[in-house]
């Protein structure tokens, strides 16, 4: 219908507990990463994706434009249902993470429209309790996906405690190199419209060659080759 599910404090109430074995299409995704990891076994990284962290759900349930509005006309309202959202990404990471995947990556793409300072202040929080919940709970690497040129969220994004930042195109991959220490990989980025799906043959190659060079000269040991 369009209508958000959640729209007040009230509404928070009738939100069920987190049960990723039967709700909605999260038992179908973790049977099909149970077959994939019996189907490939040791020979590949599989990598699962628990999307949403907590501030890309909060805007899910509760519509974009009214969770952007909330942050500042009710944040009580925010905080709460942040708090709820933080909960679901947590059991839906741990249900994975009991398939045998070897890595778990959560994406928080709308954040991004808060800005450096509000990130900081209103979804990286709970970021940081998904993954340090995770970590206490599973042996799985995990990894961060905020869409968009990132560049001035790097240094609290590194403060998620992510193993893994997954950067877009639109960012400067030499100044990503220069900002996140080699101790955390990064994972991109090769545009997937302009290089991947419209380019050449030749295009690929050149783009590849050119993130490979600079994250070598960047001395980088992990680096993952990615759109």
């Amino acid at each position: 219908t369009g209508v958000p599910a959640v729209r007040s404090l009230a509404d928070l109430d009738n939100l069920p507990l987190p049960d990723p074995t039967r709700q909605g299409r999260q038992p179908l995704m973790l049977d099909a990463l149970r077959q994939v990891r019996e189907t490939v076994g040791d020979e590949a990284f599989v990598v699962a994706c628990f999307d949403q962290a907590p501030f890309s759900l909060a805007c899910a349930v509760a519509g974009l434009e009214n969770v952007m509005t909330a942050t500042v006309t009710d944040p009580e309202f925010v905080a709460a249902l942040l708090g709820r959202c933080t909960e679901h990404a947590v059991a839906y990471g741990q249900a994975m993470a009991a398939c045998g995947p070897d890595m778990l990556s959560m994406g928080d793409s709308p954040a991004i429209m808060l800005g450096p300072v509000r990130y900081r202040e209103i979804a990286l929080p709970h970021e940081q309790c998904v993954i340090r919940s995770l970590r206490e709970t599973t042996h799985c690497t995990i990894s961060l996906h905020i869409c968009g040129d990132t560049t001035a969220f790097l240094p609290d994004m590194l403060r998620s405690g992510a193993d893994v930042l997954e950067v877009d195109h639109l960012l400067d991959f030499k100044q990503a190199c220069a900002v996140v220490p080699d101790g955390v990989a990064l994972w991109g980025n090769l545009d997937p419209v302009r290089v991947l799906c419209q380019g050449t043959a030749d295009d690929v190659t050149a783009a590849c060659g050119a993130a490979l060079r600079t994250a070598r000269q960047a001395g980088r040991s992990r680096f993952v080759l990615s759109s």
